[in-house]
């Protein structure tokens, strides 16, 4: 009954000591605080979700949480002070805003082969995956820590933001669960439904004319054109279709006639299918310069005459009416006149680029 006896405490001690080492090493997900899941209190004393130390719980990215865009991976730190300890732990996954005890993660974790301090853990619930500390990475001399490991942000999403739940023990590495302090914290995110690559604007005489591009849509269903001249009073002037979903570049065009003399402010407002909205940096277009009384257009010679002009210009453009460069040309400081016989009947737009300002003139060509 003795040896029965010795072998039973042999037994605990074995699984004990390895239950240690697995925590040490960290126990395999499901600790994050995420629903459904459950958090480092099951062990250790309940988590605590305020206070200075709490507060040193920061997850940062390489772009501000409300820019993350569909698809586009990012690399996030983590990072945690506590005075009173020089080892940690974590867990990190994250879900909907709305998710439930069966909702999946959201996006994908992934950590490079050099890391050895961060590790993932997938499929410990379905559909759930996260990141955490390995047997290296819990060491915290100086009393802070951080840890790096990369998210892709998922492809496709609705308007409801991303939640990261952030789970962190604090031990006094006694190998004893007595004297640890776990945290748990949460952060919030948006995943971008369209991501731009380019918004300009460009004024042609009485035209202004859009341009944009987008490298990728989530559920885009239009774009609202928005003028204003101060900058700040916004007024809806046009609308254009969006691709809905995609993972190729798109290009948007929209012209605007717009006869006032005066400077003007465009941006655009992206909408969702479901009524969400974000948008654009705003873009300034410079008043309207005329150039009919320095530059003369001698249409039978088929000459541009700027000897006049003060502010001499620098480069020359053509523009097609439909806002495509047909010709662009450095000048010479010297030169009085540029020859445009080579253009062929039709409808023109020349922009003078000089140093104080660009310039337009409108040309009409009738004959070959």
């Amino acid at each position: 009954m003795k040896k029965i006896f010795t072998i039973v405490i042999l037994v605990y001690l074995l699984f004990y000591s390895s239950n240690i080492f697995t925590n040490t090493s960290s126990p395999g997900g499901g600790y994050t605080d995420a629903p459904g899941e459950s958090n480092c209190g099951n062990c250790h004393a309940s988590p605590v979700t305020s206070g200075s130390v709490w507060n040193n719980i920061t997850l940062t990215s390489t772009v501000p949480f409300n820019s993350f865009v569909g698809g586009d991976t990012y690399t996030m730190t983590l990072t945690f002070s506590d005075p009173s300890s020089v080892k940690y732990g974590f867990q990190v996954t994250a879900v909907s805003t709305t998710a439930t005890s069966s909702s999946p993660t959201l996006g994908t974790f992934s950590v490079p082969a050099s890391n050895t301090e961060v590790q993932e853990h997938n499929g410990y619930m379905l559909g759930r995956s996260c990141v955490a500390h390995t047997a290296s990475g819990t060491s915290a001399p100086t009393n802070t820590k951080s840890w790096t490991f990369d998210w892709t942000a998922p492809s496709t999403i609705s308007s409801t933001p991303v939640k990261f739940y952030v789970s962190i023990n604090s031990t006094d590495n006694d190998n004893s669960t007595s004297g640890d302090q776990p945290y748990t914290k949460t952060f919030s995110a948006t995943v971008l439904p369209v991501k731009w690559l380019d918004f300009t604007a460009q004024r042609f005489g009485s035209e202004i004319n859009l341009k944009w591009k987008t490298a990728s849509e989530i559920n885009n269903s239009h774009f609202e054109v928005e003028q204003s001249i101060d900058g700040e009073t916004w007024l809806n002037v046009g609308k254009v279709k969006g691709f809905g979903n995609s993972n190729t570049v798109k290009n948007y065009i929209f012209m605007y006639n717009y006869l006032a003399n005066n400077k003007v402010y465009f941006r655009l407002k992206q909408v969702d299918f479901n009524g969400a909205f974000e948008y654009s940096k705003k873009l300034v277009v410079n008043a309207k310069t005329d150039l009919s009384d320095v530059v003369l257009w001698n249409s039978e010679q088929r000459k541009l005459m700027f000897e006049d002009m003060v502010d001499k210009p620098k480069n020359l453009t053509i523009f097609g009416m439909r806002g495509d460069v047909i010709k662009e040309t450095k000048l010479n400081f010297d030169d009085v006149s540029f020859d445009l016989s080579f253009l062929q009947k039709g409808v023109y737009l020349i922009k003078l680029n000089c140093d104080k300002d660009n310039y337009y003139k409108k040309i009409v060509i009738n004959n070959n």
